[in-house]
């Protein structure tokens, strides 16, 4: 039996994290962290967890963890990766894995030194729609890709009208944009290998659009904070004969994934691609239990490569 820690009991790991490791036959959620009290309290009656903690430093140092799983405030996730890599326990963290690349740097060479697994929860990975463009991608290889067109308007991630929804805060223009783009960023570099920026424009607070070149293709990545109730975020893959579409789901919607559509421009056929129903937070759960099973995952994201996204960011700002 796999024993993971989660330290931060926010929204998202309310709706994704707590949800997706307690239902792997193979984890036992053994203790939680978190400043709330209320919180603690409330996830411990839900799912039956008997230690909880106020301070990570003392839940470090009395438990025994396979792993642990970051879901804190993204200002806090460094901090806290700090003391956990120290004390050589795997860490899954929640993007970003801190808000400066010579930060993440000094995190990477931690884990490095420690020799400890230290995995970035870039979920979009574990889509069950990106997995199967993956695929797609890799059977047409020999196919050139004319452009790329993808928009992330945001919206709301989270289908649920009763959840109050986080407000852009005006303040720190990167810090927002880090926190809401990285994972396109990623799932770019993801898909199409790396990414050089060719020009950008974006206003002030990183709405806009950025031109990036890869060995593969030219990007457009188009970035808009919408205040629409629906999520907003489709990539555009152009061929000389085709296209493909693919749209996302909100990223905290369960058990839905991306959808995608191939248009044929010879014959106007739009095909409908099947894909196995799933959630990408599940399949990224189940992806770290492996990791920490001793088995191979090479779809999970490690630290050293979350570094490039925020180097890419640090500079489009």
């Amino acid at each position: 039996m796999i024993k993971i820690g989660i330290v931060g009991l926010g929204l998202v790991a309310q709706k994704a994290h707590l949800p997706s490791f307690a239902n792997n036959p193979n984890v036992k959620i053994t203790a939680v962290c978190d400043l709330d009290n209320h919180k603690l309290k409330h996830i411990s009656k839900k799912y039956k967890i008997k230690k909880l903690y106020l301070s990570i430093d003392k839940m470090i140092k009395k438990e025994n963890f396979d792993g642990i799983v970051i879901a804190t405030n993204k200002e806090k996730n460094s901090e806290i990766a700090y003391k956990v890599l120290r004390a050589e326990i795997p860490l899954l963290s929640e993007k970003p894995t801190a808000l400066k690349s010579r930060i993440a740097y000094k995190l990477l060479q931690i884990s490095k030194k420690k020799k400890v697994n230290y995995i970035v929860g870039y979920m979009k990975r574990f889509d069950n729609g990106v997995i199967k463009l993956k695929k797609i991608l890799q059977k047409k290889k020999k196919e050139k890709i004319k452009s790329v067109y993808y928009e992330n308007f945001l919206g709301d991630s989270y289908k649920n009208p009763i959840l109050k929804k986080n407000k852009v805060k005006k303040k720190n223009h990167f810090v927002n944009y880090l926190n809401s783009y990285s994972h396109n960023i990623n799932l770019l570099r993801y898909l199409f290998g790396d990414i050089k920026i060719k020009s950008s424009s974006l206003s002030k607070n990183g709405e806009g659009i950025i031109f990036f070149k890869s060995k593969k293709t030219d990007i457009i990545f188009n970035s808009q904070y919408s205040k629409s109730n629906k999520w907003n975020e489709t990539m555009h893959i152009n061929f000389i004969d085709k296209k493909i579409i693919i749209k996302f789901p909100p990223p905290l919607e369960k058990n839905t994934n991306a959808t995608i559509n191939i248009v044929n421009f010879k014959n106007s056929k739009n095909i409908k691609v099947k894909i196995k129903n799933g959630w990408s937070f599940t399949n990224q759960a189940n992806a770290f239990v492996e990791l920490l099973r001793r088995k191979k995952n090479k779809t999970l994201c490690n630290s050293k490569d979350a570094i490039e996204d925020i180097k890419i960011i640090e500079k489009i700002f």
